[in-house]
């Protein structure tokens, strides 16, 4: 089985391309808060983050899904370069459009920010958000494009040499003591030229053609975006929410770099799981079509046999090494953050599976929107109401509590879809065998810490592969189950 879904990753290029694009441009993003966060003092690195709160937000408002939508109705035009070209040009009017918008927008959230930071600080650096967020919104369209082009060599090789020359810009700034404002101007201009370099490309590559913006690709790209672009909101008030909120009862700057550096998802593993989950799906789709719903379950377990051996220990080992691991990545002046990224991992514990899957598959998908309108809201009142009762540690509790929450409905709806109970919908005995796997080497090291054996803080590089090889060795003697070879 291991086989066959490498081979599915491998063979569907256009899938794992997305993945691998994605994936290069969060984990050069996250570098770039690693290396700011060792660079610039706790409370510029704490503005800088409310600065990028804004700017997340922004670029949500104005790209509005419409990536989403240029592949697909640029994988529909394949054969016919005039046609791609108008679906391209329909998808710049309208993040052109979505950009003007994300400005009004913007302007109005300005406003309420500058009341909950209370930083004049993030008031002065303002004027970088906006122009960041534009270029931003101006690119959200890039990866998609030269996916669907067959080019994504030229693409991946600009970033990469754009990103390597912007660190070398940004370590020169450290060096001279250079003040924040000049590595906001380098963030800027690499992405300006990103955009001209993948725009120049891009109409090289039409050359000859026409342009045209075509009112009815406008209207399709718009009515297909219009959704997901709302889900995508959700997701992105669901991880930027409850720093806000904090800013409503404590307006340091420090605190919300201290609750930045604590929610968030290890690079990558989010990519891990929604790749199995992808490749997956339309198997999941023709056991739906066929009315077999033991085929489309058994698709389902095959995947999440895949992702929980690997996601169950490395979450796991992210909460026993947490501070290790935020020394490591933000600098020993985050070690607040250690707590409130333990928390906070135990969310990616229930991302061993997709929580969308039967409802894509089923062609369900008007529940996604509303259930995460739903858990929007939810999420919105805990912080309210945690924050104020415990501090700074409120907020990842309430998103501990909301995602878990969010795990058990929609797996309730997703077996009432499929008419089958919700153990079935999981390999129970195999995910307890794993679990069983883990929880005997964490034990071990907790215990060989309580004998002041400190292979936790001190000598974690000597923890780190006990726990590992324990765990291997017990996943393999005791995981014995024939259908991981089938298929």
């Amino acid at each position: 089985m291991i086989k066959h879904f490498i081979h599915k990753l491998k063979s569907n290029q256009d899938s794992f391309s997305l993945f691998a694009g994605n994936g290069l441009v969060v984990f050069s993003n996250f570098a770039l808060l690693a290396f700011l966060s060792y660079v610039l003092p706790i409370t510029e690195y704490g503005s800088y983050r409310q600065l990028t709160t804004f700017i997340v937000i922004g670029i949500t408002i104005g790209s509005l899904g419409f990536s989403q939508a240029l592949y697909f109705f640029l994988s529909k035009a394949k054969n016919d370069k005039q046609e791609q070209y108008n679906v391209i040009n329909a998808a710049r009017a309208l993040v052109l459009f979505g950009a003007i918008t994300s400005v009004f927008w913007m302007f109005f959230l300005f406003g309420y920010f500058s009341i909950e930071f209370n930083n004049p600080m993030f008031n002065d650096l303002v004027g970088f958000g906006f122009l960041i967020a534009l270029v931003g919104i101006l690119q959200s369209i890039e990866l998609n494009s030269f996916l669907c082009l067959k080019k994504l060599r030229f693409y991946f090789v600009g970033f990469l040499c754009i990103t390597v020359v912007q660190f070398i810009f940004l370590a020169f700034c450290y060096y001279s003591s250079a003040p924040i404002n000049d590595y906001l101007t380098v963030i800027l201009l690499a992405s300006i030229t990103r955009l001209l370099v993948n725009t120049i490309y891009i109409e090289k590559y039409f050359a000859g053609c026409k342009v045209n913006v075509v009112l009815e690709k406008l209207a399709q790209l718009l009515q297909y975006a219009l959704p997901i672009g709302l889900g995508i909101i959700c997701g992105t008030i669901m991880l930027n929410a409850d720093k806000v909120i904090l800013m409503h009862f404590e307006t340091s700057p420090e605190a919300f770099a201290i609750l930045s550096n604590g929610t968030f998802e290890v690079p990558l593993i989010a990519n891990y799981y929604l790749a199995f989950a992808t490749v997956a799906l339309p198997a999941m789709i023709l056991a739906w079509e066929k009315g077999d719903m033991r085929q489309m379950h058994h698709v389902r377990h095959q995947y999440i046999r895949l992702v929980a051996p690997v996601l169950f220990p490395v979450v796991i080992g992210f909460i026993i090494w947490s501070e290790s691991l935020i020394t490591l990545l933000f600098s020993s002046t985050y070690i607040e953050s250690a707590s409130i990224f333990a928390i906070f991992s135990f969310i990616t514990l229930v991302r061993f599976c997709s929580h969308h899957d039967i409802f894509l598959a089923s062609g369900k998908t008007k529940f996604i929107l509303l259930l995460q309108f739903i858990e929007v809201l939810v999420f919105i009142f805990l912080c309210f109401w945690l924050i104020e009762k415990y501090g700074i540690m409120g907020a990842p509790i309430a998103a501990l509590i909301t995602n878990y929450a969010y795990f058990i409905v929609t797996s309730i709806i997703s077996a009432r879809i499929s008419k089958t109970s919700i153990s079935a919908l999981f390999p129970n005995k195999f995910l307890l065998r794993v679990i069983f796997s883990v929880l005997v080497p964490t034990f071990l090291i907790y215990t060989l810490n309580y004998l002041d054996i400190d292979v936790i803080t001190n000598y974690w590089w000597m923890g780190i592969p006990i726990f590992a090889a324990i765990y291997l060795c017990l996943f393999f003697i005791f995981i014995k189950d024939k259908s991981l070879n089938n298929a």
